[in-house]
């Protein structure tokens, strides 16, 4: 499960409300939805964030970033609902539809933390956060272009290839541990 579907996006098409869910807010969702998947034995992913247009920079490992107000208030906020004090979500998952249209668009392989959404979630998911797998659970390509069929077969490529970035992240589709990709 994802309490909510990209709360750092405005638009009616992400979050489904039209404005930006306060990052303490939607940690707060999320920290309820882990309290109630620990009984039940259910997966609960943390983040769900948008990456296009600029919402990427809400990934940023920085003061007052949306991820990091997000990440305090799990931190904090955690034993409050009945958690364990040191908390940690086990998944964190990611939208990555910037990298996938910047690989399409410009030709950009992700290949530093200032141009890519992976590596800037892989910077900011490290310390206490090393332990949570990281997800990448919606990506596509086209959102800037109408790619023919060579370039959908790259785009494809490409969000293949991203998973080996680092074995901490996975696409949602490749769940089970046999088709784990990465060192």
């Amino acid at each position: 499960f994802t309490p909510w579907n990209e709360p750092n996006n405005p638009a009616k098409s992400g979050n489904g409300l039209g404005v930006v869910i306060p990052p303490r807010v939607a940690a707060r969702y999320f920290l309820v939805a882990a309290r109630a998947c620990r009984t039940r034995g259910c997966k609960v992913a943390a983040g769900d964030f948008a990456s296009n247009g600029n919402m990427w920079d809400d990934y940023k490992s920085s003061e007052g970033s949306y991820l990091d107000l997000y990440k305090n208030e799990i931190e904090t906020g955690a034993t409050a609902l009945g958690l364990p004090a040191g908390f940690r979500p086990q998944y964190f998952a990611l939208h990555g539809w910037h990298d996938s249209n910047r690989y399409l668009d410009a030709g950009a392989h992700c290949g530093s933390y200032d141009t890519c959404t992976l590596r800037r979630t892989l910077r900011a998911m490290q310390g206490t956060w090393a332990g949570v797998e990281i997800w990448n659970t919606e990506d596509g390509i086209g959102q800037t272009s109408s790619p023919d069929d060579t370039a959908q077969a790259c785009g494809a490529a490409f969000l293949v290839r991203l998973s080996t970035i680092s074995s901490r992240d996975r696409p949602s589709w490749m769940s089970c541990s046999w088709a784990r990709i990465g060192t």
